[in-house]
C-alpha cells in the first residue's frame, strides 16, 4: 500500500554539501517511533549496481531506524549523494505497521533514484593533436565518468590553467554535450578551445626600489621582461601563478644585501596589447643591516675560534641570512659547521642563530649551539635493489655497523653507487633513521635497479678494407657464483657486479678481430681489489686476389688495480702486464719488415683519482689519470740491434696524462675542461722511433679496426687520422707525442634512466708530433661546434657531434671544413 511517505535530497550546486528534506503525507500518518526495516527495493537504475546502492546507504534489512526525525534516512541519502552517481533521490516507504507500546513498528522501503548521465568519448577542436595528448593526460576524464556540474567545473579550471601557464592568457573554453544514441544514460563531450594569443610580459618596474638596480631584480624572478639585451635567451611568457612566488623571490634577494625587512608590498598588472602586459612591483626596502657581535653558547667540543674560522663572517660584513644558514648548515663550496660536527658523529646536533639585539644597522647574533653525543651506525640496509645481492653494495660503502656517523662517508658511499652503473644515480637516497635514547642510527640505501647489460652495434671506415662493423656484448652485473643454478638463468645468473665483455670485428674474410675480456670488482671478497683478464686475436689477409701476406695479431693481458688511502681513498693503482705477437707476410714496410714476428711484451703503471659524482652525467668532481707503460730495453740489455734482433722484439716507453674536470655552473648546466698529453720514447736511437703504439689524431675517435696498437685521438671537426705528425714526412701519420684540449658546455634535456639525453657545445684544440725537437704544446688545430649525447641502457652512450675546424691541413688540402662525427661509448 503506497502511503506517500516520501524523503529527497535537493544538491545546493556550488555551496557546501547541504541537504533539505521534506516529508508528504496523506491519509495515513506516520507513527513517530522505531521501524523494523523488513524489505529494501531499487527503482531508477539504469547502469549503477542495486546492490552496491543498499550497501551504500548502509541501511540493511533488520536494522532498526528511527521515524521521522532520525539520522539514519538523511544519512542513506548523504551517502548516495556523495557518490556523485544521481542527480534526484527519494526514499520512500511503500508498506508500514505503526510500533505499539511493546512492539517496533515494521517498514519496507524503496530507493528512486534518477542516475546521472555518464560520459562516452570526448574530442577537442582548436588545438593541435600535441595539446590534445598533453590535455587527456591532466584531465583525469575517461569513457564512464559521471558528468556532473562539479566535474565540468573542473575541466573548466584545468583547460585554464594548462594554457595560461603556456601563456595564454585569454583562452576561451565551450563544452558541448550530446546524447549518445550507442549507450544508454551516455553524452558526447565536445571541447571547443580558442586559445587566443600567447601573452608576455614586456615589461617590469619595481617601484621605492632605489638600492638594488633593477636589471639584476628581473633577472631573480620567473616572470621575466623584454627588456635587456639577452632578452630574446629568457622565457618571457607571463606565468599569472608565479606572480606570488615571484615576491619571495625578490624578498630574498634583498635579504642577501642586507635588507632584512624588505617586504614587497603589492603587485599591478596591466595590459598594453592583446600580446603584452607590463606589471609593476612595489617594495618596501628598509634599511642596510651588517653582522656586529657573534657569540657562540654550547659549544664544548669545538672552540669559538674553530668555529669562526668555518663561518668566516666577520663584524661589518653586509647581513645575509641565506649566506649564515649555509654557513651553518648546508654549504655547497666548502665546509660548513654541521658538516664538522657531523662528520666527527654528532648526527644530533643542532644550531640556532638567534638575533639578541638590533641596534641602528647592527646585529648581534648568538649561536645556541646541542651538540649531542656520537651516533654509532647500528644497521645498513638497501631498498630496492631487485637483481644486486645486498652484500656487493654494502661491501662498497663509506657507512659500515660500528663505525661513528659521518655525513661525507654518507655522501661518498651514495657516490660509490652512482658510479658502479647498476642503479639510478638520480634516484640513490641514504636515509638516516636515528635513535636519539640509544645514540645511534640506522641508515637504508633507498635504489632504483636500471638495465646495465649492454649491446654495442658500431661501424667505423677501416681505410682501405673499408666499412668495419663491430658487435659487442657487455654483461656488468655478472654473478659466476650461480652458473650453476638453473633457477639463476634469468636469462643469465646476475648480481655480484662482474663484468663480461665479448667484441667481435670485422668486414667479412679480409679482416677480423675477436676479444674476450673478464673483471673480478672485488678479488677475494674482501678488499677493493680489482683483476681484469684480456685475450683478443685479429686477422688481416689478402683480398681482391692480390699477392697472399697476412697480419696476425694475438694477444693477452691482466690488470691489477687497488683502491689506495693515500694521499686520498680516490686513489686508485692499477699494474698491467700484457703480451702481443705480430705474425707478418708480405705486410709492407709500415712495421720495418716485411716478413717475421714481432713479439710485444709490456709493462704498464696507472695513478688516477677519480672524484665525479656519477658516470652518466658528471656534475662535480674530476678525474686524473698518469700512467707510464714500458718494454724492457731489449736493445741495451743484449747489446744487439741488428734488424733482426730489432724488430724480434718491440721496445718503448709510453707516458700519458689524462684530465677531466666538471662543475655545475647553475641548475644542471654543467662545464667540463679537459686535457690530455701522451710521449712515445724509445731505448736506443740507433732502432729509431718505434712503429707500434703512435697517436693518430683527428675524426671522431671510432677506428673501425686496430691493427697494430695505434692509438686514435679523435678531434672533431677533422677527417679522421686526417692530421699528420709534425716533424715527419707524410708516409708517417701517427705521431709520437700529442697533446690535445677541449672545452664542453652541457646541459641535460632527460635524466631518466631509460635514456639519458644532453646537448653540449664544445671547443677542441690539439696536434701530435714526431720529435720532441718539432712539439710545440700550443701548435695546434682548432675547432668547435655543437653536439647531443643520449644513453640507452642496452646500447651504452651514442653521440652525434657537428664540428667546424678553424684551421686548415697542410696534408688534407681537399678536407670539408665541417663534419659530422658519431661516438660509441664514454671516455674520461
Amino acid at each position: 500500500m503506497y502511503l506517500g511517505i516520501s524523503y529527497f535530497a535537493i544538491a545546493q550546486i556550488g555551496l557546501s554539501s547541504k541537504f533539505k528534506v521534506e516529508k508528504k503525507t496523506q491519509t495515513t500518518q506516520l507513527v513517530p517511533g522505531k521501524y523494523k526495516v523488513l524489505g529494501i527495493a531499487v527503482e531508477g537504475t539504469q547502469l549503477a549496481n542495486k546492490e552496491e546502492l543498499i550497501r551504500l546507504a548502509k541501511i540493511d534489512v533488520g536494522d532498526e531506524i528511527t521515524l521521522p526525525h532520525g539520522l539514519e534516512i538523511i544519512d542513506a541519502m548523504r551517502a548516495m549523494w556523495k557518490a556523485e552517481l544521481f542527480s534526484d533521490i527519494k526514499i520512500e516507504a511503500e508498506q508500514f505497521t505503526p510500533p505499539t507500546l511493546t512492539n517496533n513498528g515494521t517498514i519496507y522501503l524503496t530507493y528512486k533514484v534518477k542516475e546521472q548521465t555518464r560520459l562516452s568519448r570526448y574530442t577537442f577542436k582548436g588545438i593541435n593533436r600535441s595539446d590534445q595528448d598533453d590535455l587527456k593526460e591532466k584531465l583525469g576524464i575517461s569513457r564512464g565518468t559521471v558528468i556532473t556540474p562539479a566535474k565540468l567545473d573542473m575541466v573548466y579550471r584545468k583547460i585554464e590553467k594548462f594554457y595560461h601557464d603556456k601563456g595564454f592568457m585569454n583562452v576561451q573554453t565551450k563544452i558541448t554535450l550530446q546524447p549518445d544514441s550507442l549507450l544508454r544514460n551516455s553524452e558526447k563531450m565536445i571541447i571547443s578551445i580558442k586559445k587566443g594569443k600567447r601573452v608576455r610580459v614586456k615589461e617590469v618596474f619595481f617601484v621605492h626600489a632605489d638600492s638594488i638596480k633593477h636589471n639584476k631584480l628581473r633577472r631573480k624572478i620567473k616572470n621575466k621582461s623584454q627588456q635587456g639585451f639577452f632578452s630574446f635567451l629568457s622565457n618571457t611568457k607571463f606565468k599569472p601563478d608565479e606572480l606570488k612566488n615571484d615576491y619571495g623571490r625578490i624578498e630574498e634577494f634583498y635579504n642577501t644585501r642586507g635588507f632584512r625587512d624588505a617586504k614587497v608590498l603589492k603587485d599591478s598588472v596591466y595590459t598594453i596589447d592583446e600580446k603584452h602586459v607590463g606589471i609593476v612591483f612595489t617594495l618596501f626596502e628598509g634599511r642596510k643591516y651588517y653582522f656586529r657581535n657573534i657569540i657562540w653558547v654550547g659549544n664544548y667540543k669545538y672552540s669559538d675560534s674553530t668555529l669562526n674560522a668555518i663561518l668566516k663572517i666577520k663584524k661589518g660584513d653586509v647581513y645575509d641570512k641565506k649566506l649564515l644558514e649555509e654557513k651553518l648548515n648546508y654549504n655547497p663550496n666548502g665546509t660548513d659547521i654541521s658538516s664538522l660536527y657531523m662528520d666527527d658523529g654528532y648526527l644530533f646536533f643542532n644550531v640556532e642563530p638567534v638575533e639578541v639585539k638590533v641596534e641602528g644597522d647592527s646585529i648581534d647574533i648568538e649561536m645556541r649551539v646541542f651538540e649531542g653525543t656520537q651516533a654509532e651506525i647500528a644497521n645498513v640496509t638497501i631498498e630496492g635493489n631487485t637483481k644486486t645481492n645486498d652484500r656487493v653494495i654494502i661491501r662498497e660503502l663509506f657507512t659500515q655497523p660500528g663505525q661513528k656517523f659521518s655525513r661525507s662517508d654518507l655522501i661518498r658511499s651514495q657516490r660509490e653507487l652512482a658510479n658502479l652503473g647498476v642503479f639510478n644515480p638520480e634516484k640513490i637516497n641514504p636515509v638516516p633513521v636515528p635513535d636519539p635514547e640509544k645514540g645511534t642510527v640506522d641508515i637504508v640505501y633507498k635504489v632504483e635497479e636500471r638495465p646495465s647489460d649492454q649491446i654495442q652495434l658500431q661501424g667505423g671506415w677501416g681505410g682501405q678494407l673499408g666499412v668495419v662493423g663491430t658487435v659487442a656484448l657487455i654483461l656488468n652485473n655478472l654473478s659466476t657464483k650461480r652458473f650453476f643454478k638453473a633457477d639463476s638463468w634469468q636469462p643469465i645468473p646476475s648480481g655480484d657486479l662482474q663484468r663480461l665483455s665479448i667484441n667481435v670485428q670485422a668486414n667479412g674474410r679480409p679482416f677480423q678481430s675477436y676479444s674476450l675480456s673478464f673483471t673480478e670488482p672485488w678479488l677475494g671478497g674482501r678488499r677493493p681489489n680489482n683483476l681484469t683478464v684480456t685475450t683478443y686475436y685479429s686477422v688481416q689477409q689478402n683480398f681482391r686476389n692480390q699477392a697472399p701476406f697476412f697480419i696476425k695479431i694475438w694477444g693477452n693481458a691482466v690488470d691489477f688495480g687497488r683502491r689506495l688511502k693515500v694521499p686520498d681513498n680516490f686513489f686508485v693503482y692499477n699494474a698491467a702486464v700484457s703480451y702481443q705477437l705480430f705474425n707478418l707476410k708480405n705486410a709492407g714496410g709500415f712495421f720495418g719488415i716485411n716478413t717475421g714476428r714481432i713479439n710485444l711484451l709490456s709493462f704498464k703503471q696507472t695513478i688516477s683519482r677519480n672524484s665525479i659524482d656519477q658516470p652518466i652525467y658528471p656534475r662535480s668532481g674530476s678525474l686524473i689519470a698518469f700512467s707510464i707503460d714500458v718494454t724492457p730495453p731489449f736493445s741495451i740489455l743484449t747489446g744487439k740491434t741488428t734488424v733482426e734482433q730489432r724488430f724480434k722484439w718491440a721496445e718503448y716507453h709510453k707516458w700519458k696524462f689524462d684530465f677531466s674536470w666538471y662543475v655545475k655552473i647553475v641548475d644542471n648546466l654543467v662545464l667540463a675542461p679537459k686535457a690530455r698529453f701522451g710521449y712515445l720514447g724509445w731505448y736506443n736511437i740507433k732502432n729509431g722511433i718505434p712503429v707500434v703504439q703512435r697517436f693518430f689524431v683527428g675524426g671522431d675517435g671510432l677506428t673501425g679496426f686496430n691493427l697494430d696498437g695505434r692509438e686514435i685521438i679523435g678531434l672533431r671537426g677533422y677527417s679522421n687520422g686526417s692530421i699528420y705528425a709534425q716533424g715527419s714526412d707524410l708516409s708517417i701519420q701517427g705521431g709520437t707525442i700529442y697533446d690535445k684540449f677541449t672545452l664542453e658546455l652541457r646541459y641535460p634535456i632527460s635524466l631518466q634512466p631509460s635514456a639519458t639525453l644532453y646537448v653540449l657545445s664544445f671547443l677542441e684544440a690539439g696536434n701530435n708530433w714526431n720529435r720532441i725537437s718539432s712539439f710545440n704544446p700550443f701548435e695546434v688545430y682548432r675547432s668547435g661546434g655543437f653536439g647531443v649525447r643520449v644513453f640507452l641502457p642496452m646500447f651504452g652512450q651514442l653521440g652525434l657531434d657537428w664540428g667546424y675546424r678553424f684551421d686548415d691541413v697542410f696534408a688534407s688540402p681537399g678536407m670539408q671544413r665541417s663534419q659530422f662525427h658519431f661516438s660509441i661509448g664514454q671516455t674520461f
